[in-house]
């Protein structure tokens, strides 16, 4: 017999998600109350990437929290005392799963992901081709260090296991999982920011040196750069000096796309699985 300990705390994702909604509306106010814009005080700049920014990270960490809560009622669930009822149409040999996953860990080789017991050792429960499922190769057994986008997928294939024996994914190249990734992507160069070489090979007359012409950053910079202006990302405000590399692009057109993505792939999420999402919250936003 496994013996099942689970520490009850409330949810912590829809207080994230709201955040998010309530600092995009504060960015949005905020531009239109300061357009058109003299030069802005360092206040104002500042005041203004503060919803925008906090808006971003609000938006990720209701990704990164609402997938862990949904592992941690799994737990719940097999411990007979579930604390939101939302895998209630999840049969329950996949919730045990999701339980003894989260708690215990997930071996993987080559292609399929083998269960492992309290004792760390693998069990005849094995899921086929889930390797091919995830972003990359995760080498810790520990899903809570995971990737959050691989959480999801380990999520939707245990899911929908039983209909897609051989594995099932969710696919990587729709556009909500590249504007989920990309939306990470700006969240950790955001939190991890580096100083960076800019290099130019000098203005030319077919080469002005402007704020929105950046020139030649490291690759994975000019990605995240090229990514959020396909997005429309702007900031009206931006004058052309000072701030962070990325303030040109950081607007209230920003902090809306993240808070509208966050949101709309977590609902895409719930209908695919049939996890409930945490409803008061979301119409509680949705009515406003």
């Amino acid at each position: 017999m496994e013996n099942w300990k689970v520490d009850i705390w409330p949810p912590f994702s829809p207080q994230h998600i709201y955040s998010a909604y309530y600092l995009a509306k504060k960015a949005t106010k905020f531009e239109k109350k300061h357009l058109p814009p003299p030069q802005p005080s360092e206040q104002v700049r500042y005041e203004h990437q503060a919803y925008v920014i906090g808006c971003v990270f609000a938006a990720v960490a209701f990704l990164e929290s609402m997938i862990n809560d949904i592992f941690i009622e799994a737990e719940r669930e097999v411990s007979g005392d579930p604390a939101n009822n939302i895998l209630k149409s999840l049969p329950q040999d996949t919730i045990a799963s999701m339980a003894r996953i989260w708690r215990f860990g997930i071996r993987l080789d080559e292609s399929n992901g083998i269960e492992l017991n309290r004792h760390g050792r693998e069990t005849n429960k094995i899921h086929k081709n889930l390797v091919g499922c995830l972003d990359k190769r995760e080498s810790s057994t520990d899903v809570d260090w995971w990737n959050t986008l691989n959480k999801y997928q380990l999520t939707y294939y245990l899911t929908n296991e039983k209909k897609s024996p051989n594995g099932a994914c969710l696919d990587k190249r729709s556009s909500a999982w590249q504007d989920v990734n990309l939306l990470a992507i700006l969240r950790n160069h955001l939190t991890h920011y580096k100083s960076e070489s800019i290099a130019y090979r000098g203005p030319t007359k077919k080469e002005v040196l402007t704020p929105s012409n950046i020139g030649e950053l490291r690759r994975r910079t000019r990605k995240l750069l090229a990514g959020l202006k396909d997005r429309k990302c702007g900031n009206p405000l931006f004058q052309g000096r000072g701030g962070h590399p990325l303030e040109h692009l950081l607007g209230a057109n920003c902090a809306n796309w993240a808070f509208r993505i966050s949101l709309d792939f977590a609902d895409e999420f719930s209908k695919k699985t049939g996890i409930d999402l945490y409803l008061p919250i979301r119409e509680l936003i949705l009515n406003r």
